[in-house]
């Protein structure tokens, strides 16, 4: 029974992977009823955080919370501090917004101090990252540079190249935001030149974006073009709307800049274009989400229905023994 319930739990990672949350709750309850029936405690708590996370994904953020809650007890119950680190972060990811910062750095300060118990070189490094992310605000830059170098150092200990671009380009932008140009031109160039090792063409187009600005704001104007054209080309190329439209944005600046009011407009205009564009599909989006989330609802009931007549069945079946025992 653990086996099939761990296979129940696999099939579930792999529909989550493809974006199919219906098929992925499913495996998750039949994994989690097994579960229970066998009292794997560990088995418990996994397939409670991974429906938490479906519900995180579909933005319903209080039986997202009430899952991960459910996991965090059971952790705590077993002693399993590395689960419980874990779900610390998820945790602090749904209260990661301006109004409840403080219970976002709460759990993610908790996530941190298990992480360093423990060792967890990985985790440490995503709860430092997480934390500059709360910070980067105008009032608290200094401690999310603090943060995000904390991180950084981490990430290139362990050879994590994809976060040490991002933690690159963040460090920038915290050096952007607060006008020291030149140092964060030299951690957007570091990042760029570990988007192209590693081949990460978003992170290439952004980190190009990046430094235009950055060049626009030294008066390096030659250099900012370059730059900004290379992302509005590079965007191009892997279909990117959003970077083409940051891109168009970008140059519409380096023209203002530059007193060349006719380029500036036509510029402006497709970034307009582009916006609307996105804006346009974020809407259908949301609207598509809206009538899934109502179809996901309901099946989701009845996934929630049949295994609760699964778990009476099976509370029948005891009390039929225990009564068959006693007599």
């Amino acid at each position: 029974k653990k086996d099939i319930a761990g296979s129940y739990y696999n099939i579930g990672i792999i529909y989550y992977s493809q974006g199919n949350y219906l098929e992925a709750l499913k495996n998750y309850f039949a994994a989690l009823n097994l579960r229970e029936e066998i009292g794997d405690k560990q088995g418990i708590a996994e397939s409670y955080n991974n429906i938490g996370r479906i519900y995180f994904n579909q933005k319903n953020y209080p039986e997202a919370l009430k899952n991960y809650y459910t996991a965090l007890n059971i952790r705590e119950e077993i002693g399993d501090k590395q689960g419980i680190a874990n779900t610390y972060l998820n945790i602090g990811s749904i209260y990661d917004d301006p109004e409840n910062y403080s219970e976002a750095l709460k759990n993610y300060f908790a996530a941190l101090k298990i992480y360093m118990e423990i060792g967890d070189k990985q985790g440490i490094a995503n709860s430092y990252s997480n934390i500059g992310t709360i910070y980067d605000v105008p009032d608290q830059y200094p401690e999310a540079l603090k943060n995000y170098s904390a991180a950084l150092k981490i990430y290139e200990e362990i050879g994590d190249r994809l976060n040490i671009a991002s933690s690159y380009l963040n460090i920038g932008t915290v050096y952007y935001n607060q006008n020291n140009y030149p140092e964060a031109l030299k951690n957007y160039i570091a990042g760029l030149k570990v988007n192209e090792e590693i081949g990460e063409n978003n992170g290439i187009a952004q980190s190009f974006i990046n430094l235009g600005l950055a060049s626009i704001k030294l008066n390096k104007l030659k250099e900012a073009k370059d730059y900004l054209n290379k992302a509005l080309q590079l965007s191009k190329e892997i279909g990117s709307k959003e970077w083409m439209k940051e891109s168009y944005n970008s140059l519409s600046d380096l023209d203002s800049t530059q007193g060349n009011w006719k380029d500036a407009y036509q510029h402006h205009k497709l970034f307009i274009l582009y916006k609307d564009s996105i804006d346009t599909e974020e809407a259908q989006q949301k609207n598509t989400e809206r009538a899934m989330k109502y179809d996901f609802e309901k099946k989701e009931a009845a996934i929630i229905a049949n295994q609760d007549k699964k778990v009476a069945v099976a509370e029948t079946k005891k009390e039929n023994i225990i009564i068959g025992l006693v007599v």
